[in-house]
């Protein structure tokens, strides 16, 4: 049974990607046994996968929420035994805890190093690949939800976003964006992140 926390929730995340989840995952946290992760596939408004957290806002009262865009190419199976889809949401959930375990609000430009070998860390921005402007308004006991888009990092860029501004940093982000290429800067899909020219202001 949902209950009215997450399914209001779901109802937003079901607006603004226009269809519904295929599938969710809990995380089997002791402590939050009630984070989830909801998966939504590719469909014709957002050609890309979304992967998008329930839980946080209500189980640690730091008001955000948190999503991860895949491109359509990614390996996403719905199957436990498939690494693919265990990585990818623990990925994310692991990236989004990492702040709040240290009683941090994390915000828009935010960097978390990560220990993880195939990505350095992680910068937190807007939701870009959403259109809608309305998927960063949502109110909750009179108290605005954030909704914060997870983009993992390599080892370069990592280093790149600590040394100059990250505001500034993310704005190659916006400009890929406009390309409609944002989903594909996952240093996991492709190897799109290992060109140096996108470093290059």
């Amino acid at each position: 049974m949902i209950e009215m926390d997450e399914q209001m929730l779901l109802n937003h995340y079901n607006s603004i990607f226009d269809q519904k989840p295929e599938f969710s995952m809990k995380l089997g946290l002791k402590e939050a046994k009630k984070l989830k992760i909801y998966v939504y596939y590719p469909n014709s408004k957002h050609d890309f996968y979304k992967l998008v957290t329930s839980g946080c806002t209500f189980l640690y009262q730091d008001r955000n929420e948190y999503m991860m865009f895949l491109s359509k190419d990614t390996p996403v199976v719905k199957g436990t035994a498939d690494k693919n889809l265990i990585f990818y949401p623990l990925f994310l959930l692991k990236a989004s805890l990492i702040g709040i375990d240290q009683g941090l609000f994390l915000s828009y430009y935010d960097l978390a190093e990560l220990s993880e070998e195939e990505a350095r860390g992680v910068i937190y921005l807007p939701p870009f690949a959403i259109e809608n402007e309305e998927v960063m308004k949502l109110i909750y006991k009179d108290k605005d939800i954030n909704f914060l888009q997870v983009m993992p990092l390599s080892s370069k860029q990592f280093e790149f976003a600590k040394r100059h501004d990250t505001k500034r940093f993310s704005s190659i982000f916006y400009q890929m964006n406009k390309k409609k290429e944002i989903v594909k800067m996952n240093p996991f899909a492709d190897d799109y992140l290992k060109r140096d020219d996108y470093l290059k202001f």
